[in-house]
């Protein structure tokens, strides 16, 4: 069964043979460190002796060899992995017991003060160690001895293995080879992909040979559009290429050969067989077979990345680089970094990283799939008491063709309501798994990662669907909860982590939410398949009770009302990380109680994670649980809430600590003073009320990253940080408390070679800011720097003389400064933020220094800014030199009195210029994409004037100024402008005529605010391309009243393809060229206006609605009667506010989503779900919220 091949891979791999290796190695070298080795000769050479042979049984465990269900090797494998952690337990309380003395020992104040401290240390523990934990060494014999009893019954699994042999290949070791002959009768959706790759296809401008690549998990169509591709190609003759090869690479596991897949090309093209093995004789017959081609070769299901199949690649497409202009290579991947690798591959033939990240179908056209494969018809009339249970089950589909496949199987001929809802109610992870075709193809991906990055792929599955977490936050989760092993000295934990973060990015695993810059989340399929690889591991549930719990469980996150259901997993005795998500009211402390006692009793916990609106103050035997290494209390409301106990100060293993709360009580210099102790903390987040008290931060050696309030008070001054050389991130606040300069030398900064980020803040005057700064030199492995507050005429030389690997600098608030180093000679700095330097009068020729051989000044900048430079006036250019290659980015903002800026490099792409007293743009922006203008209102008019705006500008923002021939003479050139904005410009009376407009070719997006003179929307319906407006806080414009009759004898054939449309008054809509829209598939009516009807005229003309959101329907007393019939395709109603709404019409049946909010009583109550007396009209509808 396939579900006992999950549960042996993963079990093979938490348990692989070289953890075990390394674990037997630990545990003797204690016994022979502590001297208690006897006896235990005859152990190690057992062990020894069957660690190949687990080895070879793991390796077939994970290669898929064992597919069957084996009772008794499932049973082995747990027994084994349950040893080898009782074996850790054992080894980290020795270690914990060292620590312990380590912290006694540092605490003496006549230890504290000698200088051979670790040669003193290693004697003490050898000394004292074997009487204060004769119970640790005795429970670590056992342990090894239970490990060895484990290992010695793996002698049947051995024989079992070597009777397979190699007979099976390996479950993730074959991949189904693809043909390009379409399977499917008709293709549903996917018009504007196919119409997309065909433009490309037909492009004449593009590279001699150039590469597009279609990105997507796997069960979402890729493969499909690709033979879609291939059929208008190959068989329609849609365009023309002489050759068109199809060549499937999923059947090639591991890193792609350049030799096979050149054979393969050759094979289809001379339908000939290929013997050679030679790969210069291959690339040759290649080469002369393309180069007189125009050809199209697709790569199907391309998978590997990394250095060697980039090698790889290079000799597979060097002699196809020969074929004519216009030649194409289409690909398809799971991977966007294959992507990107393949147009690195072929970066020399000027090719751009083309490819098109393939999402679900549409959920119109997903429909109509799914209609067609379960009822055998796109629109089914036979079947409408299904109808509306379909709409849910498509919903739990995620627009894949492969689920509808499965789902297939299971509601083919099916048309029994009560065998639909039991559907519904599964997650597909739970639906027929065995059969699962979903699973099946996304493990694929999942098998490729390595074993530490599948590890970690699966500790997601605590989290709900949908979650957003941040980088940083889950690396640290992960370490915590012992995922991540070091393996290598020269890569910390930190960095182990980010890489496997980073692949599962790459791999498309994890995916940046489209929202928050510095979130992730998962795909809801990647959140099924990691709860469905990581079953009998890993657990979320609301659910909390033992029999329900498996036994084998290391990870749970449990969401509960009731402290005391903690009580259901007391049986988890290597339970290794609780998350609680407590969703109750503030608990009785008789439930505090018992949660105390039941905490007590999971004494193997890593990890403990407390979330909720309602928390309590952690009972102190949390103290006792001694292999804590990550702890974090999270109150999400804004109520207060108590300190940690004291008796956390005994956690020596803790390496994360954190602590979230609006308001803080019970902090006392006596809890704090006991976080000294905590020797191997390295992430310490607190509110910063509570880190400015804590004392002894110089304790904290293993300390990564620390925000310092600088104190005179002894014990929080900065000569605490001396002692912490593994630090990495610093922020140093209060700088001018220091007494004197020569304090800061206490800090140690320049021998801190791990540091990386530094930031130095003065938060008054201080006199002596220049000397302070001299003795806070950092390393030169520094790569930020950011200084605030300082109060010096110039900086020490060594800013610019001394940290070579800067990639970032921030210089605030510098309000002394008249003059600026030489920034010019930092190689490496990318970033560069100069704000409020208001004695800087000019920018000399020296901010660009001098480098040997006069090489770039700025070589590596790409992002420059320049803020609230009150008096600069002037900004010198150098002549005989290039400056800021790379610049993408230039800021100009609050320098009223600066008139020119120096000559601008090719690469600058966005250019933003705000409140200054610039008089015309600089030269060399004839590659600009991105112009945003605010209170420019001189500079607007001269570049007009004379040499216009660039025609590459994409972007165009203008705020504050303009009128209306300063507009249109900006817009008149710009034919690749596809995005405008206007806001505050109270100077304008009316847009543009449709002889501007109508060159605007590829204009698709405006947005018109707070411009309240605009009275027309002059020529906009010259706008073809038009898909997105808002208008907002255009007062002018509504000065039309509704018309009482629905029809318009003025009304006019439409012209704009508007889909989305914003708008803040109904009035708008019947303004020229808007009441004659028909394409329309989003109305938001802002909040800023209460419409009292909706134009009936207006709908029936655009019956393309799918979605209609009003922010404020106070005034709206209902819909109009024939509502379903007005708007057909509607799938998204939402109303706020609606507290004169009484009953609701008919509602379209393609409705799946209805919101109304503010709504009176009565109201909600003829609506209520089940009970209310209209609750029947919106029973087919998905998602109903009234509130």
């Amino acid at each position: 069964m396939a579900e006992a091949v999950v549960i042996l891979a993963f079990v093979g791999k938490a348990v692989a043979s070289s953890v075990i290796t390394n674990l037997v190695n630990r545990a003797f070298t204690k016994f022979d460190e502590l001297r208690k080795s006897e006896g235990m000769k005859a152990t190690k050479e057992k062990l020894d002796q069957n660690l190949p042979r687990i080895a070879a049984v793991l390796l077939a465990v994970d290669r898929g060899q064992i597919m069957d269900r084996n009772g008794a090797l499932d049973k082995w494998l747990w027994q084994l992995r349950d040893a080898v952690e009782e074996a850790e337990d054992a080894i980290d309380q020795l270690d914990y017991y060292q620590l312990k003395e380590k912290v006694k020992y540092q605490a003496d104040p006549h230890n504290a003060c000698t200088t051979s401290i670790k040669k003193k240390m290693t004697k003490l523990i050898k000394k004292h160690v074997p009487c204060i934990g004769d119970d640790s060494l005795g429970r670590l014999k056992k342990a090894v001895e239970g490990l060895n009893n484990a290992a010695a019954g793996v002698g049947p699994f051995l024989q079992l293995v070597n009777t397979l042999g190699n007979s099976s290949g390996g479950m993730n070791q074959t991949c189904a080879d693809t043909g390009a002959m379409l399977t499917e009768v008709k293709v549903f959706g996917r018009d504007m992909e196919k119409d997309l790759i065909l433009k490309w296809l037909s492009n004449p401008d593009s590279p001699e040979v150039s590469t597009f690549s279609i990105v997507g998990m796997g069960g979402l169509g890729k493969t499909t559009l690709a033979r879609l591709i291939y059929n208008e190609i190959a068989e329609k003759k849609v365009l023309e290429f002489s050759l068109v090869v199809w060549v499937s690479v999923s059947d090639i596991f591991g890193t792609p050969d350049a030799k096979v897949i050149i054979r393969m090309i050759l094979q289809d093209i001379t339908q000939l067989s290929y013997d050679l093995n030679n790969l210069n004789t291959l690339q040759t017959s290649l080469k002369k077979k393309v180069e007189t081609e125009k050809f199209l070769i697709i790569f199907d299901d391309v998978w590997q990345d990394g250095p060697e199949t980039e090698n790889q690649w290079k000799q597979i497409l060097a002699p196809l680089k020969f074929g004519q202009k216009g030649s194409k290579i289409l690909l398809t991947t799971r991977m966007e970094v294959v992507a990107n690798m393949m147009a690195k591959v072929m970066e020399g033939t000027g090719q751009k990283n083309n490819h098109l990240l393939l999402g679900g179908l549409e959920e119109h056209e997903f429909l109509k799939l799914f209609n067609k494969h379960v009822f055998g018809t796109e629109n089914p009339t036979e079947h409408r008491n299904c109808q509306r249970l379909a709409k849910q089950v498509v919903k739990k589909l995620w627009g894949s063709p492969l689920a509808v496949r499965v789902m297939e199987n299971l509601l083919n001929n099916h048309t029994d309501i009560q065998h639909w809802d039991q559907i519904i109610k599964q997650d597909i992870s739970n639906i027929q798994i065995n059969q699962n075709e979903i699973m099946a193809s996304l493990k694929k991906s999942y098998h490729h990662l390595r074993e530490e990055e599948q590890l970690c792929f699966r500790y997601c599955s605590l989290f709900p669907q949908n979650h957003k977490f941040k980088r940083d936050e889950l690396i640290k989760m992960w370490i915590g909860s012992g995922l991540i092993q070091q393996s290598d000295s020269t890569q910390t934990l930190e960095e182990l982590g980010a890489g496997y973060f980073d692949t599962l990015v790459r791999k498309s695993f994890f995916h940046a939410s489209a929202d928050s810059e510095d979130c992730f989340l998962m795909h809801d399929f990647m959140h099924e398949m990691a709860a469905f690889v990581s079953s009998g591991e890993c657990l979320r549930t609301k659910t909390v009770s033992s029999e329900r719990i498996p036994g084998t469980i290391r990870h749970i996150c449990i969401v509960i009302q009731s402290l005391i259901a903690i009580k259901e997993i007391l049986h988890l005795r290597h339970l290794q990380s609780l998350f609680i998500e407590f969703e109750g009211e503030k608990p009785e402390l008789a439930d505090v109680k018992e949660f105390e006692k039941s905490l007590k009793k999971l004494k193997t916990l890593r990890l403990l994670r407390l979330t909720g609106d309602n928390l309590f103050e952690l009972p102190k035997v949390v103290g006792d649980l001694i292999h804590l290494r990550y702890i974090s209390v999270r109150q999400t409301s804004e109520k207060e809430l108590s300190w940690l106990p004291k008796s956390i100060s005994s956690l020596y293993h803790l390496k994360i600590m954190g602590f979230l709360a609006v308001s803080v009580n019970g902090v006392t210099n006596d809890k704090l003073y006991g976080i000294g102790n905590l020797i191997s903390l390295q992430y310490l987040d607190v509110p910063s009320s509570v880190m400015e008290m804590i004392p002894r931060i110089g304790k904290l050696t293993s300390l990564q990253k620390l925000e310092l309030f600088n104190s005179q008070e002894q014990g929080r001054n900065i000569s605490e940080l001396g002692s912490l050389n593994s630090i990495s991130e610093l922020q140093i606040n209060s700088l001018e408390k220091l007494n004197d300069s020569e304090e800061a030398n206490k800090a140690k900064i320049k021998e801190k070679e791990r540091l990386r980020v530094l930031s130095l803040k003065w938060s008054s005057e201080c006199s002596n800011s220049k000397m302070t700064l001299e003795n806070l030199e950092p390393h030169n492995s520094i790569q930020k720097l950011h200084i605030s507050g300082y109060r010096d005429v110039s900086f020490p030389k060594w800013i610019s003389n001394s940290i070579p690997n800067l990639t970032s600098l921030e210089l605030r608030d510098c309000a002394r400064c008249n003059t600026l180093p030489p920034l010019g000679k930092l190689l490496s700095l990318k970033y560069l933020f100069l704000s409020n330097f208001h004695e800087l009068e000019l920018i000399p020729a020296a901010f660009y220094g001098r480098i040997p051989g006069g090489g770039d000044a700025f070589p590596s900048l790409k992002d420059l800014r320049i803020s609230s430079m009150n008096i600069l006036r002037k900004w010198e250019d150098i002549e005989g030199r290039r400056k800021f290659p790379r610049l993408e980015k230039l800021l100009i903002e609050g320098c009223p009195q600066l008139t020119t800026l120096p000559t601008l490099p090719v690469s600058i792409s966005n250019l933003e210029i705000k409140n200054s007293g610039l008089q015309t743009l600089p030269m060399g922006i004839e590659s600009l994409k991105k112009l945003r203008l605010v209170g420019c209102q001189m500079l607007l008019f001269n570049q007009t004037q004379h040499n216009g705006l660039p025609s590459s500008l994409k972007e165009l923002i203008i705020q504050g100024f303009c009128d209306d021939t300063s507009l249109a003479s900006s817009l008149r050139n710009l034919v690749s402008l596809t995005r405008l904005e206007l806001a505050s410009c109270s100077n304008i009376t009316s847009l543009p005529q449709e002889d501007v407009f109508f060159k605007l070719v590829s204009l698709c997006e405006i947005s018109i605010q707070k411009c309240k003179k605009l009275s027309s929307l002059g020529g906009l319906g010259a706008l073809t391309s038009l898909k997105v407006l808002r208008l907002s806080g255009c007062s002018n414009l509504v000065t039309i009243p509704l018309p009482q009759s629905p029809s318009d004898p003025d009304s006019e054939e439409p012209n704009l393809e508007i889909q989305q449309l914003h708008i803040d008054h109904i009035s708008l809509l019947l303004q020229k060229p808007l009441k004659s829209v028909c394409q329309v598939k989003k109305l938001h009516i802002l909040d800023n206006h209460q419409p009292e009807s909706l134009p009936k005229q207006w709908l029936e003309d655009c019956t393309s609605l799918e979605e209609i959101e009003i922010g404020n329907a106070g005034a709206l007393k209902g819909l109009p009667s024939n509502f379903d019939e007005l708007l057909p395709g509607l799938k998204k109603l939402v109303m706020h506010q609606a507290n004169l709404f009484e009953s609701l019409p008919n509602l379209p049946p393609s409705l799946s989503d209805l919101v109304i909010t503010g709504c009176n009583e009565t109201f909600e109550q003829k609506y209520k779900k089940d009970t209310g007396s209209n609750w029947y009209k919106l029973a087919d509808v998905t998602t109903v919220i009234i509130l």
